[in-house]
């Protein structure tokens, strides 16, 4: 039987702070396939803003003097979004829907089948990691399944002399950020290895000795 198609999500975090316990912000995740199809521009993703108020109020002794000077010197359109109180949810609502996007997806009842990428593991995953610990959640992804874009880069970079394209799109916002970063690791990926894996007209994707089954439902819907 050919082994199932993993699934990775691309997960990206806006914050006043870099660790644990700090005011988040903002949340954009998007699917996205390195190993077989790459990186699909119409999956709309999962995006959620929080009330920033009520992040500060919860999250106040993790604020970082050097991260909102840091913020002071991004563009206007990236700290209006993050501080306009048009979109926003509050926090445990906007976890646990985060939690159901990358659930909803999964055959393995342990998301055994759910790669999670943040650019750092210690950041974006250990962040949100803490958030979901803090309010007796449970963390939507198998604590084996987590993964580094900065690993990537290093290795593309040093080995292959691939830079990270430009970015299209507003920086640190976190959907945009969240789908330039799984642009350019399936981009990287993909050149590593030789090029994406081939899937056939029956839905079997293959590349050497690689053969995955291919769901077309995954990924493509925002629930």
């Amino acid at each position: 039987m050919p082994k199932p198609l993993n699934k990775h999500a691309m997960i990206d975090i806006e914050t006043l702070g870099r660790r644990p316990g700090c005011p988040v912000l903002s949340i954009g995740v998007v699917w996205f396939d390195p190993e077989c199809n790459g990186w699909k521009p119409r999956h709309k993703g999962f995006y959620v803003k929080f009330d920033f108020q009520e992040v500060v109020d919860i999250c106040r002794d993790g604020l970082d003097p050097a991260t909102i000077a840091w913020w002071m010197e991004q563009s206007d359109d990236a700290r209006k979004e993050l501080v306009s109180s048009e979109g926003t949810t509050e926090l445990v609502p906007g976890l646990q829907a985060m939690a159901q996007f990358l659930t909803h997806h999964s055959e393995d009842k342990d998301l055994r089948d759910v790669y999670v990428w943040g650019n750092s593991n210690l950041f974006d995953l250990g962040i949100l990691q803490y958030l979901y610990d803090h309010f007796g959640l449970d963390v939507p992804w198998h604590y084996a399944r987590d993964m580094n874009v900065r690993t990537v880069v290093w290795m593309a970079k040093t080995f292959f002399g691939i830079e990270r394209p430009t970015m299209s799109g507003t920086a640190h916002n976190a959907l945009d950020d969240a789908r330039h970063q799984a642009e350019y690791v399936t981009q990287m990926v993909q050149t590593m290895v030789g090029g994406p894996a081939h899937v056939d007209d029956s839905g079997a994707a293959t590349d050497g000795d690689r053969v995955y089954s291919r769901d077309p439902g995954w990924g493509g819907t925002d629930s």
